[in-house]
């Protein structure tokens, strides 16, 4: 299946402007955890983010957009309401990169956004000039957007983990799976060079990615794995003198 977004994307991976290595701001690194829906994201940011604090780094987080979306979700949604999310999202991301973070976890990115987005699109079956032209923006704000985050993690479906009803999440197990296919596939067939795909409990999923993190983050994150107990309390005290 050919989507908008081949070309493009795929000229960007080979150049490499997505590396891990470039971030997108100084002094701050931006991670981002997708996945389908019910895959627990959610509780995997709030435990990356309290790790992260444990080890003295300043974190912060951006939880799911799609929950405050005024307009349809899930299998109802539209081109328009994913519209609404990709922007929703940069705009949060944006207000987040200009707070005093070392390290920002968000739950879900611009990427599966955009995957919801072209399932919403490839679905109808009658496409309007709207339609059109939200896919359009969507395409150029996934190729512009996509090389800001310095590491994507991706997370599977966890087995033998149902769909809770919290009100919001949609509980087709189709549903859930048509969209991990989907996003699946579009990370292979666009092979970008900073997508992690982490599976097991999340506390497994947790010491991956903080292997990863490890490895390749800048030397203030390795600064503060060498730190003691004692350095932070130090610091704490210089800072409230």
């Amino acid at each position: 299946m050919t989507t908008h977004d081949d070309v493009s994307l795929l000229n960007a991976a080979k150049a490499g402007i997505a590396s891990p290595q470039s971030p997108q701001a100084e002094g701050q690194r931006k991670i981002a955890i997708i996945g389908t829906h019910g895959t627990r994201k959610s509780t995997l940011v709030h435990l990356l983010v309290g790790r992260l604090k444990e080890q003295g780094i300043n974190a912060g987080y951006l939880s799911e957009v799609a929950s405050s979306c005024p307009l349809p979700i899930n299998q109802k949604t539209t081109t328009e309401a994913q519209l609404w999310i990709m922007l929703t999202q940069i705009q949060r991301e944006i207000e987040l990169e200009n707070r005093p973070y070392d390290y920002v976890v968000l739950d879900r990115c611009i990427l599966d956004n955009y995957v919801y987005m072209q399932r919403a699109y490839d679905l109808m079956t009658a496409r309007t000039a709207k339609d059109n032209n939200s896919m359009r923006i969507g395409v150029d704000l996934l190729n512009g957007w996509f090389p800001t985050y310095d590491y994507v993690f991706k997370v599977d479906i966890p087995g033998g983990a149902g769909l809770a009803d919290d009100g919001i999440r949609d509980t087709s197990s189709d549903f859930q799976l048509d969209v991990e296919c989907r996003l699946q596939e579009t990370c292979e067939r666009l092979t970008l060079p900073n997508i992690h795909h982490i599976s097991g409990s999340n506390e497994a999923r947790l010491q991956k990615i903080m292997e990863i993190l490890g490895r390749k983050a800048q030397p203030q994150l390795d600064e503060f794995m060498t730190k003691t107990p004692h350095d932070f309390d130090k610091a704490s005290r210089r800072k409230n003198i």
